[in-house]
């Protein structure tokens, strides 16, 4: 149940996000937050070597560290090159025809014909991966883009008990022949709230934390934040008990101190050897 998306998993993740974090507008203002630091990684299908629109597979997401397109996620997501991150420039017209069968129906459905009379432009930018910690599962990588929406505060150690959330738009998902829409499966957009259980102090500064936040597939690499936005590390690991029942999901996380000296040494690198990331 807890391999990939389905209606089974957002519906307990949405119930525990709206048990935990009762008021609608404060969920709302949350996924807004995070939403804005975060890009779905993407691979070409079925082992192909080009990636584009109709062939691209989400394998996970990125949590942006910086203005200059670096990131952090975990080191099983990038770790077999190429990924990229997708790029969409949104045909006004198109945002508009959204907008409102989402306030009418909550969704919008077109077909490739549908579609085309719109101009929707996808990008997809390679990155790079500039450190790794297979060890943690944890990675720092470079895609050739600036933002000005990044984590600035990392808390390596929150207070016991204390709430988590993550949060991502994008990926993708689809329905199966005669289903609805809410019975799609994949890697979609997620929310998800969870509680503090433990922490592994390490003297490296990369900790191990433990929450039982409801995830799945596809979340890896996802930022964790505290419930005042503070980041806090990315989902790795999801672990179940010996009945095959779901228990809890890890997060890895490293000190500010040790992400911005690789940042800085690779920018210094970078500028030294005149090269582009």
């Amino acid at each position: 149940m807890y391999l990939s998306e389905n209606a089974k998993i957002r519906e307990l993740q949405k119930s525990q996000a709206e048990e935990l974090i009762p008021d609608p507008d404060q969920r709302k203002a949350l996924v807004k937050i995070l939403n804005s630091k975060v890009d779905v990684v993407y691979a070409p299908r079925d082992g192909e070597k080009e990636i584009s629109n109709s062939n691209q597979n989400p394998i996970g997401r990125v949590a942006a560290i910086s203005s200059d397109g670096y990131y952090l996620t975990a080191y099983h997501v990038v770790d077999e090159s190429p990924f990229y991150i997708e790029v969409y420039e949104e045909d006004p017209r198109y945002t508009k025809l959204v907008q409102a069968a989402i306030r009418e129906k909550g969704y919008l459905i077109l077909n490739q014909e549908e579609q085309k009379q719109f101009d929707n432009k996808y990008t997809y930018l390679e990155g790079r991966i500039v450190w790794f910690d297979p060890k943690n599962d944890l990675s720092i990588v470079k895609f050739d883009r600036s933002r000005t929406d990044f984590f600035k505060d990392i808390v390596d150690a929150p207070d016991d008990g204390a709430l988590l959330i993550s949060s991502s738009a994008g990926g993708l998902t689809w329905t199966r022949s005669g289903q609805s829409f809410e019975d799609r499966v994949g890697n979609g957009d997620y929310f998800a709230v969870g509680k503090l259980i433990s922490i592994q102090r390490r003297e490296n500064g990369r900790n191990l934390l433990k929450t039982n936040m409801i995830a799945r597939s596809g979340m890896s690499g996802g930022p964790v934040a505290t419930i005042d936005g503070h980041f806090c590390g990315i989902i790795t690991r999801v672990h179940f008990d010996y009945k095959g029942e779901y228990e809890s999901c890890t997060v890895n996380v490293m000190s500010a101190e040790e992400i911005l000296n690789i940042v800085r040494q690779d920018r210094e690198s970078e500028e030294g050897s005149g090269g582009n990331s």
